[in-house]
């Protein structure tokens, strides 16, 4: 029998729960809490000020809205655009886009919804048209008898689109139309004459001014004296009501232009009166149209307070007032 001596153990291994270490350096603390109520914490406030830049954001649109701070808010806004076309007809052959901005009438000879715009078209040709020397074009969806045109004020370059596949169909028209043309074939303008305010509001569109004050009337009918109050009677001519214009005209723009609030982005304002002067020389009834009924209104409120000279007969007028924010 051999004698096996013992084995030993050797030395123990070193662990981590010596060398003088202490229990937190030997096992981390949980932390958890804490980095969970962090967490929560950083993303409430990221959430509050991902609210509040929402807020601002939306305020700022808000406030575009309200006052657009364009450089030119009289501009109108480009509400299509007409491609090239070559149409020909009694007027001659003309080609769209025009060389410079125009008026294009666009209609369809005799259609049931179109006969109040050219009734419309008919009363202004008969008292001058639009007032100002602009190149006017009508497009007449099909043909149109050229007799029947001129008897309702819309003959002037009267030209045809067949099937509408020019100018009707790709604009988009589908009752009488105005439109205001630019040379690069923008649609500036878009109207219908039997709308109230239409002549100044296509003049607006082409950068014209209004036409100048125009009394009408003005004759005295049989029957009526000569004389009131030891003065002779006379017409309200032209020279007169400017007279009574000019005294009133800066009133009129601190009453009812430069005192209005919220409206200081506006630059330029232009509002027609029409009036009727009695036999007297006080205004018997009046009314407007222009870029902004509200002043329309403010300025038809001060021209009625007004007093012409007495004619013996009543007398209308058109007073074109265009206010400039200095």
């Amino acid at each position: 029998m051999v004698d096996v001596p013992p084995i030993s153990p050797g030395p123990t291994p070193p662990t981590p729960y010596r060398a003088g270490k202490a229990l937190a350096e030997i096992i981390p603390p949980d932390r958890r809490r804490l980095k969970a109520a962090l967490l929560v914490a950083t993303s409430m406030v990221a959430g509050i000020a991902v609210w509040e830049l929402g807020g601002i954001a939306l305020e700022l649109l808000r406030v575009e809205r309200v006052m657009p701070n364009h450089p030119q808010v009289i501009e109108p806004y480009a509400v299509g655009h007409i491609g090239a076309a070559r149409l020909s007809g009694p007027g001659g052959t003309i080609t769209l886009p025009p060389a410079r901005r125009t008026v294009v009438n666009v209609w369809l000879q005799g259609c049931s919804d179109c006969m109040p715009a050219f009734a419309a078209m008919a009363t202004l040709d008969r008292e001058g048209g639009l007032g100002a020397d602009v190149p006017v074009i009508n497009v007449a969806y099909g043909e149109a008898d050229l007799a029947w045109a001129q008897r309702y004020g819309v003959a002037t370059t009267l030209v045809f689109d067949p099937g509408g596949e020019k100018v009707v169909k790709p604009v988009g028209i589908s009752t009488f139309t105005t439109l205001v043309v630019d040379p690069d074939g923008t649609i500036v303008h878009r109207d219908r004459p039997d709308r109230p305010g239409y002549a100044a509001r296509v003049r607006t569109a082409l950068g014209v001014r209004s036409p100048p004050v125009e009394p009408r009337s003005t004759t005295l009918p049989p029957g009526l004296p000569a004389e009131r109050d030891g003065q002779p009677m006379q017409p309200l001519d032209h020279a007169a009501v400017e007279r009574v214009v000019a005294a009133q005209r800066a009133g009129v723009k601190r009453a009812c232009w430069e005192r209005r609030p919220g409206d200081e982005e506006r630059t330029v304002m232009n509002v027609t009166v029409m009036l009727a002067v009695g036999p007297n020389g006080t205004v018997d009834s009046t009314s407007s149209n222009g870029t902004d009924p509200v002043v329309a209104k403010c300025i038809e409120a001060q021209v009625r307070t007004w007093k012409f000279p007495a004619s013996g007969t009543t007398t209308t007028i058109n007073i074109p007032f265009k206010f400039v924010r200095e």
